[in-house]
């Protein structure tokens, strides 16, 4: 047999603590993005360095330290900001004392739903919230949140509260039993859910079945039969039917397995399961104990005189090594595997920064047309080997990319590979779409007509582009030396929408409210 030794002390630390008075003094003063994504950077400098299992002190700094970040991650538009507000809160949320943001949990959530739109921060945003939920989440206390998620008309956005919701069920299904019942308590959920099984886009058409499975499971014994006579009137449908009952299913595996481990865990970290010297233990940190929950006839002892000071012998047998080794190596993977995606993520950031530095129109300096093409031809295209033929033949200008045909393509760049050659056309055509549906919106606009020259000449000629280099009003101000302030507004509020996938409705401003602004006089 074999004998293992384990801490039965879990780490206690207090990273917001080392935070200066003026990191709170510029945090305080940081009523711009550049100042709260200094300070992010520094306080992710240090929580960076946190171990997973870490605990949390709630110190006053760390108290507040989140409730800047909750405040930021409300009104920020800077994405890489947001990105690192994320960051931060997926390493400490989970190690916090829950006193610490209770209060704030319902605010918190609202934040974190918003940022399902920003697609470069959107697999960060559910993992904080399941945390937040199973923390302390309260339901009857997220209805703002909720009701604002709901009322949105971008597929993504349902497609992600449809999967948070699903996946918080089947983590926690005995959580998710009692908190269902306030969910669908006053609210139109069900009814949305029920709707989106018609929805268009696949993936929210797929995560809304799979929330009616949910409630399903969850509310087929309760008194109240309102939702699963619902459910019945829309199984009613046998196609549908027949993709509830095997989500059902496999979500109901799921839960009971989900179940089962969570009472082991639980069980174990009480030290229910070793006798009375076992009792005597500190609570042992759950993912060990779910480890050691997972083995059969384990036998836990008190450590001996010479055993570590602290800890517990654990006797297991060949076999059971066997599992465990098994088991730490499949967490490892998946631990290596999240360690990736943060990396890949902060060289995105990285790249990114350095990128906007030679690019950014709110320098004063003006954006380059040639470093719009190389990042049109690069980032978007995926094709630097043709970058230097582009500037050989002065045609990486990114206003020249709508006269680019075949011929051009063929003859002047040497573009020989026919699949490379249909690639290149299909974005051209594609930029040109958006080339052309930007300058109709423009030409529509009484209040933009007068700015439709100085967009082309700085290579502003899609949504696209415009989103890129105009974070706040302010930015826009800068850019195209709008001096009128409404003016300014309009046309962040119309790129708002775009963001928000209302391009549609961006393109169809009342031309009376158009007359309105149009008719200020310019400061």
């Amino acid at each position: 047999a074999f004998i293992f030794h384990t801490s039965s002390s879990i780490m206690s630390e207090d990273p917001f603590g080392a935070l200066s008075d003026d990191w709170f003094t510029s945090a305080g003063e940081a009523d711009k993005w550049k100042g709260r994504f200094a300070c992010c950077n520094e306080a992710w400098d240090i929580v960076e360095k946190l171990s997973d299992d870490v605990q949390i002190k709630g110190s006053k700094k760390c108290e507040k330290a989140i409730n800047f970040f909750i405040q930021w991650l409300e009104v920020e538009a800077h994405v890489f900001t947001r990105m690192k507000l994320l960051q931060i809160l997926s390493k400490v949320l989970a190690g916090m004392p829950t006193s610490v943001y209770e209060k704030k949990a319902p605010k918190l959530a609202e934040a974190l739903m918003k940022q399902w739109v920003e697609k470069k921060v959107f697999d960060l945003v559910s993992p904080n919230l399941i945390t937040l939920w199973k923390q302390s989440g309260d339901f009857s206390k997220w209805t703002s949140a909720i009701s604002t998620t709901l009322e949105s008309k971008n597929p993504v956005v349902k497609m992600a509260f449809w999967q948070f919701l699903s996946d918080a069920a089947e983590q926690d299904p005995a959580r998710a039993r009692d908190e269902w019942k306030k969910l669908l308590k006053g609210s139109e959920i069900l009814e949305n859910a029920m709707a989106d099984t018609d929805n268009r886009n696949n993936d929210t058409k797929h995560h809304a079945y799979r929330f009616i499975a949910t409630v399903a499971i969850f509310m087929g014994k309760d008194k109240d039969k309102r939702y699963t006579k619902k459910i019945g009137e829309l199984c009613e449908d046998e196609k549908k039917k027949k993709v509830i009952e095997t989500e059902k299913e496999t979500m109901r595996a799921t839960m009971k397995e989900n179940a089962i481990a969570l009472k082991k865990a639980k069980r174990d970290a009480a030290g229910g399961g070793g006798g009375d010297d076992a009792k005597e233990n500190d609570a042992v940190p759950a993912a060990k104990a779910h480890a050691a929950a997972s083995l059969p006839n384990t036998v836990v002892q008190h450590a001996a005189a010479g055993g570590a000071a602290g800890g517990t012998l654990v006797t297991v047998s060949n076999e059971q090594v066997d599992a465990l080794r098994a088991q730490l190596s499949s967490l490892q993977a998946i631990v290596d595997a999240l360690n990736t995606k943060f990396e890949s993520f902060y060289e995105f950031m990285e790249d990114e920064k350095k990128s906007r530095q030679n690019r950014r129109l709110i320098t004063g300096t003006g954006a380059s047309i040639h470093d719009l093409f190389e990042n049109f031809l690069l980032s978007t295209i995926g094709m630097p080997h043709y970058l230097q033929r582009f500037k050989a033949a002065g045609a990486n200008d990114i206003r020249m990319v709508e006269h680019f045909d075949v011929p051009f393509l063929k003859e002047t760049i040497g573009v020989q590979n026919k699949l490379e050659g249909k690639l290149l056309v299909k974005f051209i055509g594609k930029f040109n779409e958006e080339t052309m549906q930007f300058r109709e919106w423009l030409k529509q606009q009484n209040v933009m007509r007068a700015y439709v020259n100085t967009f082309e000449s700085k290579g502003i000629i899609t949504w696209g582009i415009l989103s890129d280099y105009c974070e706040n009003v302010e930015a826009v101000q800068d850019a195209f030396r709008i001096k009128n302030k409404a003016h300014a507004h309009f046309l962040f509020t119309q790129l708002e929408r775009y963001r928000n996938g209302e391009l549609s409705d961006a393109a169809e401003v009342d031309s009376d409210a158009s007359d309105e602004s149009d008719s200020d006089d310019d400061e």
